[in-house]
């Protein structure tokens, strides 16, 4: 953080499916603000075929300086989510920050289109594999988080971040992938203008190449795939085949962002007293690191992604839709 104190003490955060990767990068940086924060996962204590846990991230929550709260809770079972709110209000009063993040990664991977590290095409896949991670937890889950957030939110003048990505625009892994992603985004877009004359605020985040655990694993096993990957990506990029063609790895994973700089990016947004007027928006994490001065743990402010090259993005508003809320501008990336 740019600043020693903490802008975020006092307040109250949940961040879903945060036992590792995007969702336990979140939930710490909300602790370096000294936030008190939820975690919820399915794992709670005991570490299953994959890393992390629920209890583990909390206490890296409070080693950060925040205060960190575990939650066992499967987020495509309504009645486990239902019980997670009436407990912050009797635990805490109150909630002030929502991060929408549960995602079964690596669940998407088995869609994988040809383009990407062999897996089958749309025509060739079974519509269940995948539709789960996609749709049920990439896009109902967070939308039944938010409903059930509502009243308190409405109490605090509450924040609502989703975290996303790109491939609403562009192909990355999955035609399943891409469709869930643009429903998400939608979504957001759509809240914001029923939230348009409350005090609470909503939007869309996108990091940009993150090194979450599994991630890791990938770029050690199949490092080609990353430039794969990044070819797709930065197809609106001038020059992007050669200067890919020039990178080496050590390169190519210096692009790349930890987990802890969407976490810096959302407190960031929740200290900002004027952050209703992006509600509605797609933010790009690297625009608003710029914006607000903070950076990743390295010190740097990475773009993998090259999200602040606006002429490789199209508006994020498709034509002839209404202006998104909070802003006469439809892109901001």
């Amino acid at each position: 953080m740019t600043d020693s104190a903490k802008p975020l003490a006092g307040k109250v955060a949940l961040v879903t499916g945060a036992s590792r990767g995007l969702g336990k990068g979140t939930a710490i940086g909300l602790g370096e603000a000294g936030a008190t924060v939820y975690v919820t996962a399915r794992t709670l204590s005991t570490p299953g075929a994959l890393p992390g846990t629920a209890e583990q991230t909390a206490q890296e929550v409070a080693a950060a300086g925040g205060k960190g709260i575990a939650v066992q809770c499967d987020h495509t079972d309504d009645a486990q989510v239902d019980a997670v709110f009436p407990r912050i209000r009797e635990e805490q009063g109150k909630l002030d920050i929502l991060v929408n993040c549960v995602y079964p990664a690596p669940g998407i991977l088995p869609t994988t289109g040809p383009k990407m590290t062999g897996g089958a095409p749309f025509w060739e896949t079974p519509v269940e594999e995948g539709w789960e991670a996609a749709f049920t937890l990439g896009v109902r889950a967070h939308y039944v988080a938010t409903q059930k957030a509502m009243p308190m939110l409405l109490e605090s003048s509450g924040l609502i971040v989703n975290i996303s990505s790109p491939g609403n625009y562009v192909y990355i892994i999955s035609t399943m992938y891409g469709m869930g992603k643009a429903a998400n985004e939608r979504m957001v877009n759509q809240m914001a203008q029923e939230l348009e004359d409350t005090p609470v605020s909503i939007m869309t985040l996108w990091p940009g190449l993150v090194q979450t655990e599994i991630m890791g694993t990938a770029l050690e096993n199949e490092p080609a795939m990353m430039r794969e990957i990044l070819s797709l990506i930065w197809t609106n990029v001038e020059g992007a085949d050669t200067e890919l063609a020039n990178m080496n790895t050590e390169q190519v994973l210096g692009l790349f962002e930890s987990p802890t700089f969407s976490g810096r990016g959302v407190a960031a947004l929740a200290a900002d007293p004027e952050v209703k007027k992006k509600s509605g928006r797609v933010l790009a994490l690297p625009a608003l690191a710029k914006e607000y001065g903070f950076t990743d743990v390295g010190g740097n402010i990475p773009d993998g992604l090259k999200l602040l090259e606006t002429a490789a993005w199209p508006p994020l508003a498709p034509d002839g839709a209404r202006p998104q809320v909070g802003s006469a501008e439809s892109v901001d990336v």
